[in-house]
């Protein structure tokens, strides 16, 4: 093999793996939306998710795909752990849909469906159609890089040190380490086992080679998901460990039954071609550990909780991202979501913090004033890392309604981080109020706390608008919001009628003053939330 042909391997690697993410991602616009309701919300019973993890892998040929959606979804806390396992199980089973066309050998046509979806996609102006010929242009790379990886491989046919190789193989252990490496290296079962194929099509590869070769492969794809879980929650983390689990779990199960059941011969006596005694393999690998792991899923559930305990204790207001990683941006389905769960994240921390602030203003006290900075440095961070994030992603492409979304997150975010900013000078009031030992009059107290409760009932109340997109709930918003401007007016006037009668100590009511329009305005940056969404409809 010489190094011109290593060289037409690596192109023809490349060019399959670069027609496999054309094909997947032409799946995944023209499925889109449906493909992440299908996963999130089908996936309750377990037969069900099982079907639907292997429909949603077969569209976008990529188990690695699905499974990064999965620990997404996860993440995001729109998926158990268990619906995801249920959903792992049909993957495996839907991914081996490459390999079957792979056996089909139809590098010598490929071209014709490179210049079909270049067709389609560079001179047709019809939206579907564009991403119809994405997937056409992705299957005919992926068969031109076939034929490019078969034409360098076919010299090591005559090599001696290969054939040596080779046979060693058969021996099942070092067959499944090769597997595991290689396809942790270029993170596709599917292209590894193309190549399996390409190689048992020349006879170049034994069938007992190329078994634990596939069942390696199987392992090394969980690489990707491990991958996509760091630094996210331990949820995330539990979904890639037991993608792992699961695969080792197979893996086990099939090296014992090769050393006792002739594997090999069976499929010989099946299939007359190696391609399609290999391809057929994949399939029946996966299926038969579906089906002998089913009855176990709760185990592995059991033993993940076991092996990484979520602790409720876990520090959920650090200074990082809990839903949200920059490999989200490859997914681009799982986008919005997992920006919608930072967003609301935030909202929760502001909402403490405006909580606190008025329980301690109440009771005059600052014990409470570390924790509400600390909370308010933590809101600061995501203020400015949630619009870098959400920057980035206006570069991924989504649908019309994530766009909307992001759009409209973007717009909310500055209002969440002054809500809290508003609460911190509350808090600051009270350190005031300490220091110089103010006091104010019971007329007052009471006015500060029907205010309060008029802001937090507007906040409560926009929030719920902004999440359920309800026009009821949009008006109810603005009539919650009208009320807090009408109660503040009210407590102006009669402060300045105790300030005539000379009842107020005047820093007391430089404070007081304050007060009411710091929350005034946490009801005005509450509103926003629903002028976001009218904005993003083209509303005033």
């Amino acid at each position: 093999m010489t190094i011109l042909d290593l060289f037409m391997l690596c192109g023809g690697l490349g060019l399959f793996l670069y027609g496999m993410s054309m094909m997947s991602e032409g799946f995944e616009k023209v499925a889109g939306d449906r493909l992440r309701s299908w996963l999130s919300f089908l996936t309750n019973k377990k037969i069900v998710g099982v079907i639907v993890g292997m429909g949603a892998t077969a569209i976008v040929q990529s188990s690695s795909a699905t499974t990064v959606m999965l620990v997404g979804f996860v993440n995001a806390g729109v998926m158990t752990l268990t619906q995801a396992m249920n959903v792992i199980m049909g993957a495996s089973i839907g991914t081996t849909v490459t390999g079957i066309i792979v056996a089909f050998k139809l590098s010598e046509i490929a071209p014709l469906f490179v210049l079909a979806g270049v067709v389609m996609t560079g001179f047709i102006k019809q939206f579907k159609i564009k991403r119809m010929g994405l997937i056409v242009l992705g299957f005919g790379v992926l068969f031109m890089g076939m034929g490019l990886m078969g034409d360098a491989l076919k010299p090591l046919s005559d090599s001696e040190l290969f054939k040596d190789i080779i046979i060693r193989m058969e021996n099942p252990l070092p067959g499944l380490l090769v597997g595991v490496a290689i396809t942790s290296i270029i993170q596709s079962s599917s292209a590894f086992t193309g190549i399996v194929i390409t190689l048992a099509s020349q006879g170049m590869i034994s069938v007992e080679a190329a078994i634990p070769l596939i069942i390696g492969a199987n392992i090394g794809t969980c690489a990707t998901a491990l991958l996509a879980c760091l630094g996210t929650t331990k949820a995330a983390k539990q979904t890639a460990v037991i993608h792992l689990l699961y695969k080792i779990a197979g893996a086990s199960i099939f090296i014992v039954a090769f050393r006792f059941i002739p594997i090999a011969d069976w499929l010989r006596s099946l299939f007359e071609e190696p391609e399609w005694q290999v391809a057929a393999f994949s399939t029946i690998y996966a299926a038969c550990t579906c089906i002998v792991l089913y009855p176990f899923s709760k185990w592995f559930i059991k033993i993940t909780e076991r092996l990484m305990p979520i602790n409720d204790a876990d520090d959920f207001e650090e200074h990082a991202l809990k839903y949200f990683s920059e490999t989200t941006l490859n997914t681009p389905t799982l986008v919005v979501p997992q920006l919608l769960k930072e967003t609301n994240r935030m909202i929760e921390m502001s909402r403490k913090n405006l909580m606190i602030a008025l329980d301690s203003f109440e009771k005059q006290t600052d014990e409470k004033s570390d924790k509400l900075n600390k909370r308010e440095d933590v809101i600061n961070f995501l203020n400015h890392e949630l619009t870098h994030q959400m920057v980035k992603a206006s570069g991924v492409d989504l649908s019309s309604s994530d766009r909307c979304a992001l759009i409209e997150m973007l717009n909310i975010i500055p209002d969440i981080e002054r809500i809290a900013d508003h609460a911190q000078n509350i808090m600051e009031y009270v350190e005031i109020i300490k220091e110089h030992k103010l006091s104010f009059s019971d007329d007052s107290m009471e006015g500060i706390r029907n205010l309060g409760e008029a802001a937090v009932c507007s906040f409560d109340i926009c929030v719920k608008a902004y999440f359920a997109r309800e026009e009821a709930l949009f008006e109810e918003a603005e009539q919650a919001e009208k009320r807090v401007d009408e109660l503040r007016e009210r407590l102006k006037d009669e402060h300045i009628q105790r300030l005539n009668k000379g009842i107020c100590n005047p820093k007391s009511s430089m404070i007081y003053t304050d007060l009411l329009g710091d929350l005034e305005r946490v009801s005005d940056h509450s509103l926003n939330f629903v002028t976001a969404i009218y904005n993003s409809r083209g509303k005033k």
